[in-house]
């Protein structure tokens, strides 16, 4: 971070304690210091941050982007590439966030473009829960072209509003407790996507073949989580922005580009998104169709399984990067997600044993990426200016996200019927995919993530033997 975009020295009584009811004057504004807010309601802001997602927004996307949207997919007759295209749209709207981001800048109302954004955003689930009952049966093309069409205008809200709240959210939350706070978030919203998890493969494994009536029920009440999510944020304060000169929408993106550390980031953001892109998308086509697991069961070791490994785990994660730094955590967790691809291409439809394994190194590296990843965001990203930085580096994700899953999935159409013999075991288009995605996060893990720019240069090495003479010392006290 840049020199300017250090936190302002919390402000002291005579005793000397922090006061923390003085609020920032003209000046903090202009040097780019983050706004101080009460304690009591900073306490209260953090509370809303964490329940708002941790419970509905999580329990909304688990509805709607958990094993129910496959499922739905597939039901409506889209194709192996279709279902690529799908996932390919979600992440080419990140195309929104520039001009979102110079929306931002120009008004300095992130608060009022969240609201703006995301309540139609959400509402729109309301409109592909009605989907079957809109278009008949017969009209398949229809229905697969209409749900695409809504996903895709759905995203370009939701990245609007997604990069109003990114640096919003990151002026509230002190940087000191910044990696905690995200952990104890992850744990709550884990927790919730695991219970509804459970709950969606449970109701979408009683509904008849060809119906489409639990469809409607989980995502109304989806939309409906959805939209209390966003609801709670009305009583978290618009924190005033940086005051500086209305910027050109040019020169507001050039900035990030200048910066050569947040370049390589941008590297980092793609590349991370290739891997998670194409095995989020069709690791529960493999799932359903090459193990034949129900949707309870794919839920199972897709989510439930990997939740609780994620609960157990990211405040300890959490507490490691705010004392050593997210490198060599990142360093770790990537190790670990090499392995999960290779697990699941050698499993088995009765393979409990290594969808298990699977699933709780895939909950525990994958909560890790995924917690740090926002923590990364937010230390890259200087306070000024920072919604062209988000952007930007959700583009740089986007981009990666549109082209790795449409590219997987036209290559998996186009061999859906090859099939090879090797020791005994039997590979189809699906393996093949799932071996590629672990070879490229090997290359991933030993290139990219050890080169992660840091202020903090400690090695994964010295923190794994400092850790472990610290574990010897208490051993033998």
């Amino acid at each position: 971070m840049e020199s300017g975009d250090k936190p302002a020295a919390p402000k002291t009584d005579s005793s000397g304690s922090e006061n923390l009811l003085e609020t920032p004057g003209e000046a903090d504004l202009r040097e780019g210091r983050p706004m101080r807010l009460p304690d009591r309601e900073l306490r209260r802001c953090l509370w809303i941050i964490a329940v708002s997602w941790g419970v509905f927004g999580s329990a909304w996307m688990s509805i709607a982007w958990g094993a129910a949207f496959p499922a739905f997919a597939t039901d409506l007759g889209a194709s192996t590439f279709a279902f690529g295209a799908l996932s390919a749209l979600r992440f080419l709207a990140v195309i929104a966030q520039i001009p979102g981001a110079y929306w931002v800048e120009r008004a300095r109302n992130r608060k009022r473009i969240f609201f703006l954004m995301h309540l139609p955003a959400r509402s729109l689930w309301l409109v592909i829960a009605a989907l079957p009952l809109i278009v008949p049966e017969r009209f398949g093309n229809l229905r697969v072209g209409g749900f695409m069409f809504l996903v895709l205008i759905f995203s370009l809200l939701d990245f609007v509003g997604g990069v109003a709240w990114m640096p919003w959210v990151a002026d509230i939350i002190p940087d000191r407790v910044r990696a905690r706070f995200l952990s104890q978030r992850q744990r709550l919203s884990t927790f919730a996507a695991m219970v509804t998890a459970a709950i969606v493969g449970w109701l979408l494994d009683l509904q008849p073949a060809g119906s489409f009536h639990m469809y409607t029920i989980l995502f109304a009440a989806g939309a409906l989580l959805g939209l209390i999510d966003i609801a709670l944020y009305w009583r978290v304060p618009n924190v005033p922005m940086i005051k500086h000169p209305a910027p050109r929408l040019l020169e507001m993106m050039r900035r990030p580009l200048r910066d050569r550390r947040f370049r390589f980031y941008l590297i980092y953001t793609a590349s991370s998104t290739v891997s998670g892109s194409i095995m989020g998308t069709f690791i529960w086509l493999f799932a359903l169709q090459v193990l034949k697991l129900g949707k309870l069961e794919s839920s199972l070791y897709l989510i439930i399984i990997s939740s609780l490994a994620t609960i157990l785990t990211t405040t300890a994660a959490g507490a490691l990067a705010d004392r050593y730094g997210n490198r060599p955590v990142l360093v770790i967790a990537w190790a670990g997600l090499v392995i999960t691809p290779f697990l699941w291409a050698l499993a088995g439809p009765h393979s409990y044993l290594l969808l298990t394994v699977a699933s709780i190194i895939g909950g525990v590296c994958g909560g890790i990426t995924m917690m740090l990843g926002i923590n990364l965001t937010f230390a890259m990203t200087p306070r000024a200016a920072r919604s062209a930085y988000v952007a930007l580096n959700s583009v740089a994700s986007g981009l990666a996200g549109f082209v790795s899953p449409l590219a997987a999935g036209a290559l998996a159409e186009k061999y859906r019927h090859i099939e090879l013999a090797l020791w005994g075991w039997r590979f189809g288009n699906l393996h093949l995919l799932l071996i590629a995605v672990g070879i490229y996060r090997l290359a991933h893990t030993l290139w990219l993530v050890p080169r992660l720019p840091e202020e903090r240069r400690i090695s994964t090495r010295a923190m794994l033997r400092e850790l472990l003479t610290r574990g010897r010392t208490r051993v033998r006290e």
